[in-house]
């Protein structure tokens, strides 16, 4: 219950992709495995921090990859806050994919890789995750998220596959629209 004239207020809630990688450059699939953020992502990172300057951050919330925590370092800026580190906030994990060429990817398994980009609702992995298991756990991770910092704004750093996984369950979107434009590129910004 609000006081007269006290204003409910709105949680916000932004989600960024960590900034470029080196593995990202050299057509590697990460997973949750993890390799630097390349004078590129830095630069992402920087430029996306004066975006939010202006904003009255509450929370700050990361996957636990190194790309991720170092990107969420940098939009935090000046600001004096403690980084959330979660497992759940991670990328889908892609088993014996994970630090392996795209291509090479492509060609060992070559049904599966058509699955993952054409068809995420019917893919499935060798040994890791599927996209419903990623979007049950991304889903849990953020409402709880939402939860806990109801009416403030909270940042939150994570990577592709999860955030487009998040908004299609926020958005009421079936699962083989996951891929569907815009791609979400290094330091994409969705609210």
């Amino acid at each position: 219950m609000h006081a007269a004239g006290e204003k409910s207020r709105m949680t916000r809630l932004h989600m960024f992709r960590h900034g470029q990688s080196v593995w990202n450059i050299l057509g590697r699939l990460q997973g949750q495995q993890d390799s630097p953020l390349t004078d590129l992502g830095y630069g992402q990172a920087q430029d996306a921090a004066r975006e939010l300057a202006g904003e009255d951050i509450w929370a700050a919330y990361s996957s636990t990859s190194s790309r991720a925590v170092t990107t969420t370092q940098i939009l935090l800026g000046d600001r004096n806050l403690p980084i959330h580190q979660m497992d759940q906030l991670r990328k889908i994990d892609l088993g014996a994919w994970e630090g392996e060429h795209k291509e090479e990817v492509r060609r060992r398994f070559p049904a599966e890789y058509q699955a993952f980009w054409e068809h995420p609702e019917q893919y499935q992995s060798v040994d890791g995750e599927t996209f419903h298991e990623l979007q049950a756990r991304a889903v849990e991770a953020i409402l709880g998220i939402l939860k806990d910092n109801r009416g403030h704004t909270v940042l939150l750093v994570s990577h592709g596959a999860f955030i487009k996984a998040t908004l299609c369950f926020f958005e009421g979107r079936p699962l083989h629209t996951l891929w569907e434009p815009p791609f979400p590129e290094n330091l994409s910004h969705s609210i």
